[in-house]
């Protein structure tokens, strides 16, 4: 019982003190949610993506991310049906919290599976507002076009 509380707790500290985010991500947090041996249960990769959420605000942790295992982990989750939702949102939050290299890098991970277009344009409410999304995290020529063109 007293074990269960601890994910509870370092989520509302976190959530509370979110400068501990970097702290945390130096720790090795990040690569560890990353681990095949975390991820083999649904509650797990639950876990992952509840803690990544909440990484998202730190640079270092959006750097571990995009430098490791996470863009790889989250692009194969995005291809599960009951867990798509929260995997893009953790994929936008990531993009979001990211310094420009690393969003960059980030984008043409996503890009060469095909997943970038999708995160972005299912976040988006207007067309216009989609494509100074894509804009500002340089997507390719083409999904720009694509984005002007569709009707979101």
């Amino acid at each position: 019982m007293a074990l269960q509380c601890v994910p509870a707790a370092v989520i509302t500290v976190l959530k509370v003190q979110s400068m501990l985010c970097d702290h945390v991500a130096n720790l090795g947090y990040v690569e560890r949610l990353m681990k095949e041996t975390s991820l083999t249960t649904l509650h797990g990769k639950k876990a992952m993506l509840k803690y990544m959420h909440l990484l998202s605000q730190s640079l270092i942790a959006c750097d571990k991310f995009a430098r490791g295992r996470g863009v790889k982990v989250v692009r194969e989750l995005m291809d599960e049906a009951e867990l798509r939702k929260d995997t893009m949102d953790v994929a936008r939050k990531m993009l979001e919290g990211a310094k420009s290299s690393t969003r960059t890098e980030m984008v043409m991970q996503f890009e060469e599976a095909g997943k970038c277009t999708k995160i972005l344009s299912a976040r988006c409410v207007h067309a216009t507002e989609a494509v100074a999304h894509v804009e500002a995290t340089c997507c390719t020529y083409s999904q720009v076009s694509f984005l002007r063109s569709s009707r979101i």
